[in-house]
């Protein structure tokens, strides 16, 4: 198996500080480097280094073809796949914790305040050469890895952010396959808030409208809806109203393109697509 060198780069002067190069590697298709919280390790590839020396600590089990793992924020663990990894050994043998089935082909993104995460699955390729996304994303406690809940939105689920108060979700909602996107959506969600009747009445007529537009030949392709909202009103009561039920999205409301930024600026994302949309939801948001 061959497998190519990186190297890591000093953002300030633009030189290379460190080489990495493997004698082996995972070849993920999609593959994106991460490094620990203290920025002492890295991984990249399947493959974990050390930082300032260069030196390989150990290489992860291949178990998808799509991408790398993360490091859970506790600076504790790596999550690869299904897999969770003990990182605090000092042979070259880390030691597995367990296997969370629910997290299979999924990419993941940690909540930035609560013991959560958020999981969606990755793309998957079709016979035809096309790719096909999941139309739900799920939430799992991040201390134990058990499920909280699978949300179900009806649309292609293309990425996923949250906002640095995790009081909203922000997805990427595609309608089509993904050479022949129909609709593009960015939908805002409120985390922890019930779904009502006046909420279910605006859905469903939102999708009518998406399918009128289709039936008359408008064009709606790669249109992407901005919707930035939230004020800081309404994030403190977001926030009081979340209580126990953080596995819970509501989703709030879908608007026409805006140009104006959110009090909520910060936003964590994951990204399962390919090079030309992987900042896709950052930069929008």
């Amino acid at each position: 198996m061959w497998c190519l060198s990186e190297s890591i780069y000093d953002v300030n002067t633009g030189t290379a500080i460190v080489k990495l190069a493997p004698q082996l590697s995972n070849l993920y298709t999609k593959n994106k480097a991460t490094f620990s919280w203290n920025d002492e390790l890295v991984l990249t590839d399947g493959v974990l280094y050390d930082v300032n020396s260069g030196k390989v600590i150990n290489r992860l089990d291949k178990l998808n073809q799509t991408q790398n793992g993360v490091f859970h924020p506790n600076g504790l663990e790596i999550i690869s796949n299904t897999e969770v990894w003990d990182i605090r050994t000092e042979s070259s043998t880390l030691h597995l914790l367990k296997t969370v089935p629910v997290l299979n082909q999924c990419s993941i993104i940690f909540s930035p305040v609560n013991s959560a995460l958020y999981a969606i699955s990755m793309e998957q390729e079709m016979d035809d050469g096309d790719s096909s996304y999941d139309s739900s994303f799920k939430t799992v406690d991040s201390n134990d890895y058990t499920s909280i809940a699978t949300i179900e939105v009806k649309k292609n689920i293309y990425d996923l952010a949250v906002n640095s108060y995790d009081t909203q979700i922000a997805l990427i909602e595609n309608q089509g396959m993904y050479n022949s996107v129909q609709e593009s959506v960015v939908r805002l969600y409120d985390v922890g808030r019930q779904r009502d009747d006046e909420d279910e009445q605006e859905e469903e007529d939102e999708d009518d409208e998406m399918d009128n537009s289709d039936d008359d030949g408008s064009d709606a392709g790669d249109r992407v809806i901005i919707n930035l909202g939230g004020s800081d009103d309404n994030n403190a009561n977001n926030e009081e109203e979340r209580g126990s039920n953080n596995g819970r999205a509501h989703n709030r409301t879908s608007s026409s393109s805006s140009s104006s930024s959110s009090d909520d600026s910060s936003w964590t994302s994951l990204s399962g697509s390919d090079d030309s949309g992987d900042f896709l939801l950052q930069e929008l948001l």
